[in-house]
């Protein structure tokens, strides 16, 4: 069955940066998740992301988007999407992301939502329109996300899809540490005979 992302999830954009950001000392020490993070969950990149602590003003924290277990967070430039685990639960999501907050996880897995938006060529039909109308960075309106269409299937089913998905990204990752690692070996065994 085939649903808009916005009858199974609310979506919102993160906080403006601006906006929240103290402007001396006071503020309370917030932990953003970034544009960085999200290209290594995505295998892009193999830097690992560096922390990136914001001042929020004490007057705004309340009203700052904070991620949860099971969100998918979307670079608004980039149209990639990653699955918030706990470990990364509780962050301030910035305005350079949506995130998509599934209502009922037993309509929708949030991984196998990763996998649509991140690999499924339906999606990426979807999308492809606004990367073609100009060559400039590309934001993605908040709306797009929400009028994207996706084919829902048995639950157990995406959760299957979700896992594979999710552990041949793992996969992708260790393959490319053992490879980086090996070359490392080589060049350092090399360099001393």
């Amino acid at each position: 069955m085939k649903y808009k992302i916005n009858q199974l999830a609310e979506i919102s954009q993160g906080s403006i940066l601006t906006r929240i950001k103290s402007e001396d000392s006071s503020g309370i020490p917030y932990e953003a998740l970034t544009m960085q993070e999200l290209s290594y969950y995505c295998n892009q990149s193999d830097y690992l992301p560096l922390e990136n602590c914001v001042m929020v003003s004490r007057s705004r924290y309340k009203n700052c988007l904070y991620s949860q277990t099971g969100d998918v967070l979307i670079g608004i430039s980039s149209g990639n999407a990653m699955v918030i685990e706990a470990n990364r639960a509780g962050k301030l999501v910035l305005s350079n992301f949506a995130v998509i907050r599934i209502e009922n996880k037993e309509k929708l897995d949030p991984y196998y939502l990763c996998w649509l938006i991140n690999e499924n060529s339906d999606v990426k039909k979807q999308l492809l329109p606004l990367y073609q109308k100009t060559c400039r960075v590309v934001v993605i309106p908040i709306s797009t996300f929400k009028d994207i269409e996706i084919e829902c299937c048995d639950i157990d089913k995406q959760i299957k899809i979700g896992k594979a998905y999710d552990l041949s990204r793992r996969l992708t990752r260790i393959k490319k540490l053992k490879a980086d690692v090996t070359h490392r070996m080589i060049n350092y065994f090399l360099k001393s005979q």
